[in-house]
């Protein structure tokens, strides 16, 4: 498999990704070889029907004479006929299917690619927070050392820039992991940069998931397969035309030939096949209002996710406004560093839940538009 590298002169897109995606994923190969398959067989079934011609040249001993006859016949297959749009519904299901497998890997890798921004961007977040914390601490040394403040604010200091650290370096161990599998997915040596996409919108309310094109097509192939079982009883239609090899008159014949199976055989396919169509509708009807009451869950939780994550945004920004007072505050004398480090923290806290709430609404729309058939 070639292997593409991006640089920072071309960064790797969430429309690539997706793109990508659909080419490599092991799933959406397999998907695409079945429906290639499916389609050789209804090729397969439809190059070995039609009528068939028989041509027999014979000769006939019978008592010391010899009588020699020529005979052009043809048969139809009632049944065999009925089984190419059988053929051709199965082939289109897996065309289908196909098609949904693929969907399914592109929003898989997409979440991924969303998944690896969101660790980048929480990441900057908490180097600026480790960094903001070693700043406070340098100043709370200049204070305990000045004598106004404690030797324990000093320590509180320094343990707050350990804590911001180990965070920050948790945070790197996820950006590389979320890259790690990111790369895995698309099969390549090295991302290169993330170009950070635009916000996704909701998808409407109505579905158009290629799951229920597969439903829809297995019902078709099952009530076709139905009609074959059917078409079973019904006699193999033959027409002959004989004449001797000597002058002589034609004579035509027409033929009907029945098949019996002793142990009514034919009876119970029929049946089978009859409980088959209506078990393939009722699994339609129920992927219908499954899907209908799922897209209609997803659309509600993206909705709210994106509430959620507007309130994460204003907490952050009163939280920065916070901290802006507090050091004011502390370069007055006004306020304690152990006051600034509250506030610090508060900001971290706040940070990191607005890049989470990112994620979750992210993650929530990209699920709305996937139950929904969306296509990349």
């Amino acid at each position: 498999m070639m292997l593409l590298c991006f640089n920072a002169a071309q960064a790797l897109t969430l429309q690539a990704t997706v793109e990508r995606a659909a080419s490599v994923s092991p799933d959406a190969i397999v998907a695409a070889l079945d429906a290639r398959r499916a389609g050789l067989d209804a090729a397969e079934a439809y190059a070995s029907l039609g009528i068939k011609p028989k041509l027999v040249i014979a000769r006939t001993y019978r008592g010391g004479a010899t009588t020699a006859s020529t005979s052009i016949g043809a048969t139809v297959d009632a049944s065999g006929w009925l089984s190419m749009p059988q053929r051709a519904a199965e082939a289109t299901a897996a065309r289908y299917a196909a098609e949904g497998t693929t969907l399914d890997a592109q929003y898989a890798a997409a979440l991924l690619f969303i998944s690896a921004i969101e660790a980048e961007r929480a990441l900057e977040a908490k180097t600026a927070t480790e960094v903001a914390a070693e700043g406070t601490a340098a100043a709370v040394r200049v204070r305990v050392t000045a004598g106004l403040e404690s030797e324990l604010a000093g320590r509180s200091a320094d343990a707050a820039v350990l804590v911001a650290r180990a965070e920050r370096l948790r945070g790197a161990a996820e950006v590389r992991i979320t890259r790690v599998r990111l790369a895995r997915a698309l099969e390549l040596e090295d991302l290169g940069e993330l170009e950070v996409p635009a916000p996704l919108s909701l998808p409407s309310d109505a579905a158009a998931s290629p799951w229920v094109d597969v439903a829809s097509e297995s019902v078709r192939a099952a009530r076709w397969g139905h009609l074959v079982e059917l078409a079973g009883w019904l006699p193999r239609a033959g027409i002959k035309g004989e004449t001797p090899l000597a002058a002589g008159p034609w004579a035509i014949t027409l033929s009907a030939t029945w098949s019996f199976d002793g142990l009514a055989g034919p009876l119970f396919q029929e049946r089978r096949s009859a409980l088959a169509t209506r078990i393939a509708e009722t699994e339609l009807e129920a992927l219908k209002l499954d899907l209908a009451a799922e897209l209609e869950v997803a659309v509600e939780l993206a909705r709210a996710a994106r509430e959620v994550l507007a309130a994460h945004q204003a907490r952050e920004s009163l939280s920065e406004e916070a901290l802006t007072i507090g050091r004011v505050r502390l370069g007055a004398g006004l306020a304690s560093s152990l006051e600034l480090l509250r506030l610090q923290d508060e900001l971290a806290s706040s940070r990191a839940a607005r890049v989470a709430a990112e994620l979750e609404e992210q993650a929530a729309i990209l699920e709305a538009r996937r139950v929904a058939g969306v296509r990349w």
